[in-house]
């Protein structure tokens, strides 16, 4: 199926999005708090961010992420907290009628695919944490640069959202996430933003001359006004470029 981005606010309608889900995600999501303005400090989040904060069932996570997410990688906080609020408000016979009447035209199955050209029982066996089983972040580049085929493991970042989504599976939940993955996040996985060349050569070659503003200035600059508010400045001091 064709890949969707929600790009158009007409398209961003909650009790469409709802529909997509199934009924364990939706019972899974009654549980979760909205998120609160004074604790984040911009108007969207990347997935990284979101796994920070709720530290909840990263496959859930990715799953709603994939359907509110931009071209940029950016999801409204606003709509992920209105889609919340949605889930919350269906009772336990309308959960239960998701799973006969599901709309999943936004979702494929990618366990083959991922399969082809990952050898995920060695992935696990030489990446995984000792402790927990779940992937690290070596792990996670790993995966990406064989489905990609054309870039390195070394040379993609640790907080690139490719490398975010498989990045704390376990081996159970890659495979959940491989068999019922939105196919917007199949195409961050595959191809790179434009946006993300700019944080790798930046990072290389002139970490210590750039600062937030002039960064944020230079984007606006050149016509990247996708860029969110305090998102500049956020990404300068993540990647310890001040």
């Amino acid at each position: 199926s064709d890949v969707r981005f929600y790009d158009d606010p007409t398209q961003r309608l909650t009790d469409l999005m709802v529909e997509q889900l199934n009924a364990d995600e939706l019972r899974q999501l009654q549980k979760l708090p909205a998120i609160k303005d004074k604790n984040v400090d911009c108007e969207s989040l990347n997935f990284q961010r979101i796994k920070e904060y709720y530290q909840h069932s990263q496959v859930l996570l990715a799953i709603v992420f994939g359907l509110l997410c931009n071209k940029v990688g950016l999801m409204n906080i606003n709509e992920w907290n209105a889609l919340l609020a949605c889930a919350r408000d269906k009772n336990e016979a309308q959960i239960a009628s998701h799973d006969s009447n599901l709309n999943s035209a936004n979702f494929d199955d990618q366990s083959a695919t991922v399969h082809a050209f990952v050898n995920i029982a060695a992935v696990y066996e030489q990446y995984s944490d000792a402790e927990t089983g779940k992937l690290t972040i070596d792990g996670a580049r790993a995966v990406v640069a064989c489905i990609r085929g054309d870039e390195a493991a070394e040379d993609l970042r640790d907080d690139e959202d490719a490398v975010q989504f498989f990045a704390g599976l376990s081996a159970a939940e890659m495979e959940q996430f491989t068999q019922r993955l939105p196919n917007t996040i199949w195409t961050l996985i595959n191809a790179p933003l434009d946006l993300e060349f700019v944080y790798r050569e930046i990072r290389k070659t002139c970490a210590s001359h750039v600062t937030p503003e002039m960064l944020e200035q230079c984007l606006c600059e050149i016509g990247a006004h996708f860029v969110a508010r305090g998102l500049i400045k956020k990404c300068v001091h993540e990647m310890e470029m001040t």
